[in-house]
């Protein structure tokens, strides 16, 4: 088990009962519980570390003679606007994997999921 796996496992009331929820399966599954397990947590800690608040700054229109007003330079404009795009990207995404985890989580918590 990973260093990263160890501050956080499964719901309480699952970690309770691991070792026989762990004994009941084959071999095979068992070792895949272990890892997924472990892939859980490390998941957990990276989302958690995603700030509750974040600022972006917005390009509105993301052509030629609009960004020249705010960047004179064209290879300045580009990184700009592709920075932006990436970033911008990046967050969306970030973040609704932030939230459907949480929302696993708290399935979990209540043992209401399908």
């Amino acid at each position: 088990m990973s260093e990263e796996a160890q501050d956080f496992y499964f719901p309480e009331w699952i970690e309770r009962d691991y070792a026989n929820i762990k004994g009941s399966l084959s071999l095979t599954s068992a070792k895949e519980l272990d890892k997924f397990r472990d892939t859980f947590s490390i998941l957990n800690r990276k989302l958690s570390q995603l700030p509750e608040q974040i600022t972006l700054d917005e390009l509105y229109q993301i052509k030629p003679d609009k960004l020249k007003m705010l960047f004179p330079d064209r290879l300045s404009a580009l990184v700009h606007a592709c920075e932006y795009l990436v970033g911008y990207w990046a967050f969306q995404h970030a973040y609704k994997l932030k939230s459907a985890f949480e929302g696993f989580t708290f399935s979990l918590e209540r043992g209401n999921f399908l």
